[in-house]
């Protein structure tokens, strides 16, 4: 909370820099891969009755592996440590086993999912076949959350699989509390052509370039869903 007060009124603290000199660098790496293995889990929701554990996949820690996944996401890449904290802590994890549907076709988006292992099939029924298959640190439905378009696609899960799971309530806590980043992710959606094309505003014409602009018609559409 106070690292996010000070980012917030723009006080930054100077840190003290060192430069280590390492002779052995590979024995060092060796004596920290025990404390990487034994990360603390993070809070866990599990989508079946089953309970299935996670195949070993990478290794996720709460305030960095997390951090850098979302950064993956190009409309939180440049989130703040502070921002991004609030993802996650709002976040959880949530355990699918094979050929279960995460979402379907045409349905509300009320998260989006980043895959810590296993793999997704993004498949459309309305071509009836499949459009591509999503692995470890891939993340999808967050156009969906963002705009309130319905799903584009069906979700179904390949083998047993973690999500790291963003819900709306997390992502509006995160809005409310940094205004500024709303403005610069529907820059950053309006500038995207298959989001653009999802969302139907691929074609605008000129005459209608003002009011109906895509970065003025996601503007409101996401101070409308988030109440900003």
């Amino acid at each position: 909370m106070i690292e996010q007060e000070l980012n917030r009124k723009n006080i930054q603290i100077p840190f003290p820099q060192r430069e280590l000199w390492l002779k052995n660098p590979e024995v060092l790496a060796q004596a920290l891969q025990p404390n990487l293995e034994s990360a603390a889990p993070l809070p866990t929701v599990v989508a079946s009755g089953e309970g299935l554990k996670p195949k070993t996949g990478i290794k996720v820690t709460k305030n960095s592996t997390l951090r850098v996944l979302l950064r993956k996401v190009s409309y939180f890449e440049n989130c703040t440590n502070a921002q991004l904290r609030v993802l996650i802590e709002q976040g959880y994890r949530q355990f699918y086993g094979p050929d279960q549907i995460i979402f379907r076709e045409n349905e509300s988006g009320e998260s989006f999912y980043v895959i810590l292992s296993g793999q997704v099939e993004v498949f459309s029924q309305k071509l009836n076949r499949q459009i591509a298959t999503l692995g470890v640190g891939d993340f999808f439905g967050e156009i969906s959350l963002l705009t309130g378009a319905p799903r584009t696609a069906t979700m179904r899960v390949l083998e047993a699989t973690t999500l790291f799971v963003v819900d709306r309530q997390a992502l509006q806590k995160l809005l409310q509390n940094y205004k500024a980043l709303a403005e610069e992710i529907a820059k950053s959606l309006s500038q995207r052509q298959q989001v653009l094309e999802e969302l139907g505003l691929a074609q605008i014409s000129p005459s209608d370039m003002i009011e109906d602009d895509p970065f003025i018609w996601i503007r409101r559409r996401i101070q409308t869903l988030f109440g900003i």
